[in-house]
């Protein structure tokens, strides 16, 4: 008899009166049946380690889509499966011919400098990572007993400069008349520097005008996060009920603020074409950068950097640092006050008290 657990198959079984239960170490339901009919014709026989890992021979190509298969199984959302899918079939096709112990540390490096001559080492990096991913599959599997790349490292990447906003751009991307939700998706998301997953999760019964503050846990981070509400948030939250953007009372969310689509993609889209139609360069502009826009401008105005650290929700201050090399006039003057010593005549001598 076959359960599952999670994504694999067991086989339950009994030989001479003991009860065994073994790991087909497959989640493809055919292949558990062969490998379960397999493993107690032996056991019967005495033939059978029952700690012994057991497998089917199959082709590079068959692991392959297996591999693929569980990927897209345990991936959410449909532009990450179709991102995996992609990645993976680069190699997939450099490779092509070769069975599964000709898959080298050597080849995968002849592939590295071959997809750097194209592509920038992040994207390599997240096709390493995928490639690391097939290979411990393997060994989950049996195919394989040690990974070819186990030690290899990644590329060392060029940190972006962080992007934001200017006031003409936002103007432009708060006001798109034919699309009535997206200035208030884009409001929210420059007033509060919410990422999409957190605006699309939103519920009524996070926020509290009495108390004027936003109560939610991050959908990326897990950390719960209290947000003030500030009096132009205010009046945007009270515009989008009266206007009868209110509750689906089933979910308790915020609708049709939100849509299912728009998170996919319409407002992403939506951006980039309004961008391109008011002659906005919007390259490396996306939704995310009203996150940053917003980290940028509370820090302008003068917000102490560890709570705009804690308002964006960032686990460690490093994360929020980024934001700084956009703020060169206000940091110098900082940094002029920090001179300590150039208030010091340089011959007169400082008795420190002990």
């Amino acid at each position: 008899m076959l359960i599952k657990r999670g994504k694999i198959y067991y086989c339950n079984f009994s030989v001479k009166g003991a009860r065994f239960r073994e790991s087909t170490f497959t989640s493809n339901k055919k292949d558990a049946l062969k490998i379960a009919q397999k493993i107690k014709s032996k056991a019967i026989l005495g033939l059978h380690d029952l700690n012994e890992k057991e497998k089917i021979e199959k082709s590079l190509e068959e692991i392959r889509n297996d591999f693929i298969q569980y990927q897209t199984s345990i991936q959410k959302t449909e532009s990450t499966k179709l991102r995996t899918k992609q990645r993976f079939s680069f190699f997939c096709s450099f490779s092509f011919g070769y069975s599964l112990d000709q898959l080298t540390r050597k080849l995968v490096e002849d592939y590295i400098q071959e997809r750097q001559k194209i592509v920038k080492n992040a994207t390599i990096n997240e096709e390493l990572s995928i490639l690391k991913r097939f290979f411990r599959y393997c060994i989950d599997h049996n195919y394989l007993k040690i990974s070819p790349i186990e030690n290899l490292k990644n590329l060392p990447e060029e940190k972006p400069d962080t992007i934001i906003y200017s006031e003409k751009e936002l103007r432009v991307i708060l006001r798109f008349p034919d699309y009535p939700k997206a200035p208030k998706i884009l409001k929210l998301a420059y007033l509060t520097g919410f990422r999409i997953s957190d605006i699309y999760r939103l519920e009524r019964k996070h926020i509290d005008f009495a108390k004027n503050i936003i109560s939610f846990k991050m959908q990326k981070t897990k950390i719960q996060l209290n947000f003030p509400i500030c009096k132009d948030l205010e009046e945007l939250l009270k515009e989008i009920f009266i206007l009868g953007y209110g509750l689906v009372p089933e979910k308790g969310k915020l609708y049709p603020l939100m849509t299912e689509r728009d998170y996919k993609d319409g407002v992403y889209r939506y951006l980039k074409r309004n961008l391109r139609k008011k002659g906005i360069d919007g390259a490396g502009k996306n939704f995310h950068t009203l996150r940053h826009t917003f980290a940028t401008h509370s820090l302008l105005k003068g917000i102490d950097f560890y709570k705009v650290s804690k308002l964006l929700g960032h686990t460690k201050t490093e994360m929020t640092e980024r934001y700084l090399h956009l703020l060169p006039t206000h940091f110098k003057e900082t940094a002029q006050k920090l001179n300590f010593t150039s208030s010091l005549s340089l011959g007169e001598e400082i008795k420190l008290n002990r």
